[in-house]
């Protein structure tokens, strides 16, 4: 009789992968719970603190979110583009923020926090697409609606006041990285 169970080697591989994914949004939760409570400590902290806290958190987010459009498995193909944009416009905002923090604060951490709220969108859109097509975890909702709220809020807050801004991002880093940390380790993995 022929055996039809696929060899255990590539089984390990894709096992390997899976794990890796959850250990980088783990990361990613983990520092954006980290960042979150930084600004929420000390909301009226100097712009350049800001900047560098939000460029950290943007290049730590574009390297997982690029390296999951290379490795997953489970994304097809605009979901490997959407993830690979993502990660490009968090390294790109990232590199650019702290390159120039020393001269526009406030400006470029406007415009970092303009790009998370995009990166945010598309990120919560990803959630829901996951929820509602493979039937994912309630956190996959949860997570897609709060992200999808938090990047419309930042990209409004030029309207609203700088400390504004920082507590708003203090709340929405702390929420999505508890929830991305929880998804990442603690909820049921799937085999």
């Amino acid at each position: 009789m022929r055996n039809t169970n696929p060899p255990r080697v590539e089984i390990d591989v894709v096992e390997s992968r899976r794990n890796a994914m959850r250990i980088s949004w783990g990361i990613i939760g983990l520092a954006s719970v980290i960042i979150g409570i930084i600004l929420l400590v000390n909301p009226g902290v100097p712009g350049m603190i800001v900047t560098i806290a939000l460029a950290i958190y943007a290049l730590v987010a574009g390297i997982v979110a690029v390296t999951m459009a290379f490795i997953s498995k489970q994304l097809q193909a605009w979901g490997r583009i959407s993830y690979g944009a993502i990660g490009i416009a968090c390294l790109v905002a990232g590199i650019v923020a702290l390159a120039n923090f020393g001269d526009f604060k406030e400006i470029v951490t406007w415009l970092l926090a303009i790009t998370l709220g995009l990166v945010w969108l598309v990120d919560g859109g990803l959630s829901l697409y996951g929820y509602f097509s493979r039937s994912d975890t309630v956190w996959s909702l949860v997570f897609g609606i709060i992200a999808i709220t938090a990047g419309v809020v930042l990209l409004i807050q030029p309207l609203w006041g700088y400390t504004f801004v920082v507590i708003y991002l203090g709340v929405a880093l702390v929420i999505l990285g508890l929830i991305r940390f929880y998804r990442a380790f603690v909820q049921p993995r799937d085999k």
